[in-house]
């Protein structure tokens, strides 16, 4: 949407509509408010605030003063709601044993507050939210609050805190937590509506229809707020005092253990290594750290056993006469490869961390003080390099290691139905209600799926129709084990502990995931159809145990996040090991890279039939597949599309080839393969995209006057303001009228006509110009895109009186207005003359052949020739032969003087039924 008006500022706060914002340092999602802060646009005024939406993409963006979205990032401020709804509040916590609730209010000095988010304070210590604080100062104009409490690193400190980012505590009485229906609430004071449940905290005194701890729920009917009494009468809430008797009952959601931000103590870390603590006699060579102090040591100290006193003194490597220590100074430190943090046993990995790892810090560089040693993030976000992010400082990649949970994989029981599960990629499925596929399968058909959309709907085909779910049932499916990890979208999870389930889901359930949030949490559709949302701490991972295919070369894959097919070409080792898993090259970009872990094959190379015969002809296309052995194909890339415009029989590199940028170059049969219609016609759409750039004057053709070129008119001209615009989805450009600065339609490349300067769209014609036809506003009788040659201009205001290119007379209408031709550049009247020109030497040609029954190269065995390319034989140039063996080419097989045969490109001198033979 456009500008916001009405937007109210205070201080690091916005209020828009009613509802509060607060300055975040977080990206913009759908539902934020962003203000410009850059000045020098007139589409995006400095100080102008915008609502973020989603766009026809769906991806977050503004739309600016001209009507264009915009990617709301780089020299924007972000505003996120202050009252958060996206994680169901924990409103309990246990404190040093007492019960809490948290309260949205301002601070007192002296009270207790927990920390809850980050939006308002980004700079504060406080990072491994929540965390408990004593209230110190409170600012009289924002509720900031001055607060002491413990740090990431153990140590007190006092930090200000955003009004924002804490809430108040305060203790709670056995009184305030009643149990109803197996669950517990508590008691708040605020107004009652629709659907609240509520609890009597006082008799009445009018009718004795209820007593203290009556619970009832109210409903509005009549636009009255009523509600059940112990006798199940109907009663008015807000008559007769009984609002007043009662109190609001929110249910209470306990808060979990938090997350140990530190290895525990039992654990050194020393060296950039982990080490367990054993107490326990050393021996030599072994590592050891001292509890406590002794001469040159000091609590803390870590040292090496360098020899033996006795049977259970050591000496350490500071080798003094007063050094040796008893076991009870010191623990033994043996190295370890798995860390136990709470319930979870982690293994440790030195690997480059990904989205979501959990990271443990060992070697702490560059932290400037918000990490150290044994410091540890959980589900860590990694920048453009993939380096984690750790308490709001980037690490690099020497100062970690990744911690993977160790979970022993337990056999999953198959599910005993699949028809009301959602197929996966890889699963062979039946057609069992094919009257809804509009005829493209027949009941009973078997396929294996390429890929799954959101709703359960498969294809089992590229760029074909997508199959319900109640159109197929699963006939064989991978066995699964069950793995406790976070999922990732398009898996399969069961449910093994359902608790905030809402009657959607329950234990056993098997889902299929479509979307993951940062904490693990997966959000599904229920086998009944309805949206559900699970913890990280209620599902396992469902993982095949079947043989993991390997994608090779060739093989077709859709890129989990764009939708983008790609076809793989070669490995790209080196960009192995980013958490990506094993990287390749690609076709559509050759120096790009994606990794396995983020595309799904949908087409194996070895199942495609390979197109019968792989020799290529004169005229077809190929795409290059690689640049191996002695290709000369300089300027080209992989997956490149060249037109074969030579094969030479006989040579190393027999294809010539013309791409369609106009680079020739030569390859081997093994570099190339017969290239698609479809890759051909992407291929020359993008050259005919790369002829024009913004700023060019263009005339349009055709499309005038219709969506989306609604006031644009065919044969005027017209600027290019965009080459890729968001809205484009066919590849058009947006241009706009000259001198203009806003507004605008979309046309096609081949819609418009390249015009070098605004004089040109004027050009004089002249007697003898050629000019291709871009309009026909007076009725003549040419098509649009023919080639005309001016033979006469009468000054008229229809001037000018043409043929077509090759001088024949052109019927329904010959004479045409300025505004209907653009004049050729002199390289296109050029090459219109030598088309010409060619095609009249191909009509000489084909007359000549025809004279002899013959079509143009058809060679006879025994024709007499003369050699004009030795195709790098031992022939010579101009050296007359006969032909041995004609392959359909101008380069048959022909006699050598020495007898032998050799390939040579010939022209013909006499046919063999013109030979006179004295031997007959």
């Amino acid at each position: 949407m456009a500008k916001l008006n009405g937007v109210t500022a205070v201080s690091e706060q916005i209020s828009y509509n009613g509802v509060n914002y607060a300055k975040s340092y977080e990206d913009a999602v759908v539902g934020d408010i962003v203000r410009m802060d850059k000045d020098g646009f007139s589409f995006l005024p400095q100080g102008a605030f915008y609502e973020v939406i989603t766009d026809s993409d769906g991806d977050a963006s503004i739309i600016d003063e001209d009507g264009d979205p915009i990617t709301p990032a780089g020299e924007f401020t972000v505003f996120k709601r202050i009252e958060t709804t996206q994680e169901p509040a924990e409103d309990v916590i246990v404190h040093e044993g007492v019960k809490y609730r948290k309260v949205a209010r301002q601070a007192n000095v002296g009270d207790l507050a927990i920390l809850v988010s980050r939006v308002g304070s980004p700079t504060h210590y406080f990072l491994n939210v929540p965390v408990v604080v004593n209230v110190k100062y409170v600012s009289s104009s924002d509720g900031d609050i001055e607060a002491e409490g413990i740090c990431e690193r153990g140590d007190v400190i006092t930090q200000t805190v955003s009004s924002v980012d804490y809430r108040v505590l305060e203790a709670l009485t056995e009184s305030d937590i009643i149990t109803y229906e197996g669950a517990q609430y508590r008691k708040v004071a605020r107004a009652a509506v629709e659907g609240d449940l509520i609890v009597a905290i006082k008799p009445d005194h009018n009718c004795d229809d209820y007593q203290i701890g009556y619970v009832t729920k109210l409903y509005i009917e009549d636009d009255v707020l009523w509600f059940k009494d112990s006798a199940k009468d109907r009663r008015r809430f807000n008559g007769h005092g009984n609002s007043s008797n009662f109190a609001v009952l929110e249910p209470v959601v306990p808060t979990p253990t938090p997350q140990p931000n530190t290895l525990p103590s039992s654990y050194v870390i020393h060296d950039g290594k982990v080490y367990v603590k054993e107490t326990r006699k050393a021996d030599v060579g072994e590592t050891i750290i001292l509890t406590q102090g002794y001469f040159e040591y000091n609590n803390g100290d870590v040292t090496k056993v360098s020899g033996l006193c006795g049977s259970d003194m050591i000496y350490g490597e500071k080798r003094g006469r007063d050094t040796v220590m008893l076991p009870e100074r010191y623990n033994v430190l043996v190295p370890t490869d798995t860390v136990t943090i709470g319930d979870t046993e982690y293994t440790l990995e030195k690997r480059k961390a990904a989205e979501g790892d959990t990271v443990l810090i060992v070697k702490a560089a560059a932290s400037g003080g918000r990490y150290g040693n044994g410091t540890i993030g959980y589900d860590v976000k990694v920048d453009a390099w993939s380096d984690p992010e750790i308490n709001g400082s980037v690490t690099i990649s020497s100062e970690y290691l990744v911690l993977v949970p160790k979970v022993e994989a337990q056999p999953a029981a198959e599910p005993t139905s699949t028809s009301d599960i959602k197929a996966n990629v890889g699963d062979r499925i039946r057609i069992t209600g094919a009257f809804g596929t509009e005829g493209k399968y027949a009941d009973g058909d078997e396929f294996v799926v390429k890929s799954v959309r959101r709703d359960g709907r498969v294809y089992v085909a590229e760029h074909d129709r997508p199959i319900a779910q109640s159109e197929y049932e699963i006939i064989t499916q991978p066995q699964y084990t069950e793995v406790k990890r976070k999922a990732n979208v398009g898996e399969r999870i069961r449910i093994v502990e359902a608790r905030f389930t809402s009657g959607r889901y329950s234990n056993g359930d098997v889902v299929t995931v479509n979307r993951v949030t940062s904490s693990g949490g997966a959000e599904f559709t229920t086998q009944k159809g309805e949206d559900a949302y699970a913890y990280l701490s209620e599902y396992v991972v469902l993982e095949s145990t079947a043989a993991k295919y390997e994608p090779q070369p060739g093989d077709k894959v859709r890129g989990k996040s764009s939708g983008r097919i790609l076809t793989l070409t070669e490995r790209k080792q080196s960009c192995d090991g980013y958490g990506r898993g094993k990287a390749w090259r690609y076709a559509e970009n050759a120096s790009d890279w994606i990794g396995e872990k983020q595309f799904d094959v949908i087409e194996r190379a070895a199942d495609v039939k390979k197109p019968e015969g792989t020799r290529l002809k004169v005229g077809e296309y190929a795409k290059v597949l690689n640049k191996d052995g002695s290709a000369c194909l300089t300027g080209y890339d992989i997956g490149s599309i060249a037109e074969v415009i030579e094969y030479r029989v006989g040579h190393l590199r027999p294809y010539h080839l013309k791409s369609v940028k106009g680079t020739t170059g030569f390859a081997e049969q093994r570099n190339v393969i017969r290239a698609t219609e479809a890759e051909v016609s992407e291929a020359q759409r993008k050259a005919a995209k790369a002829q024009f750039s913004v700023g060019d004057i263009v005339k349009l053709t055709s499309g005038g006057g219709d969506w989306p070129l609604c006031g644009f008119n065919n044969g005027e001209t017209y600027v290019i303001h965009d080459l890729n615009p968001r809205h484009s989805k066919s590849g058009a450009f947006r241009i706009r009228e000259i001198g203009k600065s806003s507004g605008g339609g979309y046309a096609t490349p081949e819609q418009l006509v390249n015009v070098t300067n605004p004089a040109d769209a004027k050009t004089e014609f002249s007697v003898g110009d050629f000019a291709r036809v871009v309009g026909n506003e007076r009725g003549h009788g040419a098509n649009i895109g023919d080639i005309v040659k001016i033979i006469r201009d009468d000054n008229s205001g229809l001037p000018f009186k043409c043929t077509h290119a090759d001088g024949k007379e052109i019927y329904g209408g010959e004479w045409f207005m300025p505004s209907e031709l653009v004049k050729l550049t002199p390289a296109e009247a050029e090459q219109e003359r030598k088309a010409a020109e060619g095609k009249a030497q191909q009509a000489a040609l084909e007359a000549k052949w025809a004279a002899i029954g013959r079509k143009v190269g058809e060679f006879k065995v025994g024709d007499l020739v003369r050699v004009l390319d030795t195709l790098s034989s031992s022939m010579e140039i101009g050296e007359i032969t006969t032909v041995v063996n004609p392959d359909g080419t101008n380069s048959p097989e022909v006699r050598h003087k020495d007898g032998d045969t050799r390939y040579a490109t010939v022209e013909l001198i006499a046919p063999v039924e013109s030979l006179f033979n004295a031997a007959k």
